[in-house]
């Protein structure tokens, strides 16, 4: 599971894709020390996510990049460049689901 991510340095941050993260449902099961990038379709949530992680206390999440593509374009994602990829709401944020995966 993604709690269970081996971090061998006490201060390592973890690189993370979301896939069509909503409202942040998933932030309350990140790990500590998360630099989250965001791919989605819209950007229309951003306000509410983050008031969400305002909520939640999630000062040890960062949001450091926001990627307006749908999930099966990922080409502004460099391969190999994040820890952990996640799609948990992906189905709203692609067209074609056999693409994504």
């Amino acid at each position: 599971t993604i709690q269970e991510l081996d971090i061998s340095a006490k201060d390592a941050w973890i690189k993370l894709l979301e896939v069509g993260v909503g409202l942040g449902e998933n932030f309350k099961h990140f790990p500590s020390n998360c630099d989250v990038t965001i791919l989605d379709k819209t950007d229309a949530f951003m306000p509410f996510l983050k008031q969400s992680l305002r909520d939640m206390g999630r000062e040890d999440i960062k949001i450091v990049r926001f990627v307006q593509s749908k999930g099966e374009h990922m080409s502004d994602v460099e391969s190999n460049s994040l820890d952990v990829v996640l799609h948990t709401f992906v189905m709203c944020s692609v067209d074609y689901y056999a693409q994504v995966g």
